[in-house]
């Protein structure tokens, strides 16, 4: 017990010195020493140190490296940014990304922590504590994170994420009756009623993890939607809302737009229309998503979706 209080305050005195002289290649470098050798210290200076340049403007240049979000409802809407993105960037910067989800992000966490259990409370109080994490273990400038989580906030400091960790975010919103339709088609009328409503937990975190250590928090879909296009979100996080179907109908055009908020938020490239459409071309495939409802849908179903959606939709 002395000798752990002698090394905290050792370290304190070291951590200190550091944060006064804004040495962030230091303060990584000792960071990353205590976590080899003392996890919990580790995770103590490091909460220190990330308050600290969380709440100052010096902490746009200590945190180097950033998430560029893709979410949506239903994950596997994300896929389709997230393929276009790996060829775009190889293509015109010759950017390596290792795209992954939240969820499997998080898993790794998880298992680094005695396969810690991460429920929803442990993701309100330590998201940024998370997300750094998960951005230290990649060497590149930009994270590509898929997720279908809610945005959370819990005032006055506790947010889904932390504009010094996210470079930009889209959201991918499809009408729900057209997930409903798909849902449907792959499990029963109540599991897609459920599965809209938040309600199936089961078949969500299936979808997302086989070994699944973290609490599902996609919620609804009103809520979800809702939460991500909420203006405040939008304007702190940079945030581009596409959607889904005009994806399908015009490729070209929201493509484009997909570079050209990622040139916005500060991403050295250029909007090569020649470069979409050869992708595009070659890819055909990812644009046949069936947007027409499935015709055994009856008008009750319709009606009952359209009633608890309509307004957003």
């Amino acid at each position: 017990m002395i000798l752990k209080k002698i090394k905290t305050n050792y370290l304190n005195k070291i951590f200190e010195d550091l944060v006064k002289n804004d040495d962030f290649s230091s303060i990584i470098k000792e960071l990353d020493k205590l976590k080899k050798d003392n996890q919990e210290l580790y995770n103590l200076f490091l909460s220190r140190i990330l308050n600290t340049y969380f709440k100052s403007d010096k902490g746009q240049y200590f945190f180097q490296n950033k998430i560029i979000w893709l979410n949506s409802f239903e994950l596997s809407d994300a896929t389709i940014i997230r393929d276009f993105l790996l060829f775009y960037l190889k293509e015109k910067g010759n950017l390596n990304i290792f795209p992954t989800t939240y969820v499997e992000a998080l898993n790794n966490l998880s298992d680094k922590h005695q396969n810690k259990k991460i429920n929803f409370q442990e993701l309100v109080e330590n998201s940024f504590f998370y997300q750094y994490e998960i951005l230290q273990s990649d060497e590149s400038k930009n994270k590509l994170i898929l997720n279908n989580h809610v945005f959370f906030e819990k005032l006055p400091d506790k947010f889904f994420t932390h504009y010094y960790l996210t470079q930009c975010f889209f959201y991918i919103v499809r009408n729900p009756i057209h997930l409903y339709a798909k849902y449907r088609k792959n499990y029963n009328q109540i599991a897609a009623l459920n599965m809209i409503s938040g309600l199936e937990e089961e078949i969500i975190n299936e979808n997302q993890s086989t070994q699944n250590l973290v609490e599902n928090t996609t919620k609804s879909w009103s809520t979800n939607v809702l939460s991500w296009t909420n203006q405040n979100v939008m304007n702190t996080f940079r945030g581009l809302i596409i959607k889904y179907e005009n994806l399908m109908e015009d490729p070209v055009q929201s493509f484009a737009e997909v570079i050209s908020h990622l040139i916005q938020s500060g991403m050295e490239i250029d909007v090569d229309y020649d470069l979409i459409e050869i992708y595009i071309n070659e890819h055909k495939e990812k644009f046949s998503g069936d947007l027409e409802f499935s015709e055994d849908i009856s008008n009750q179903e319709k009606k009952k979706l359209s009633r608890e959606f309509g307004e957003i939709i």
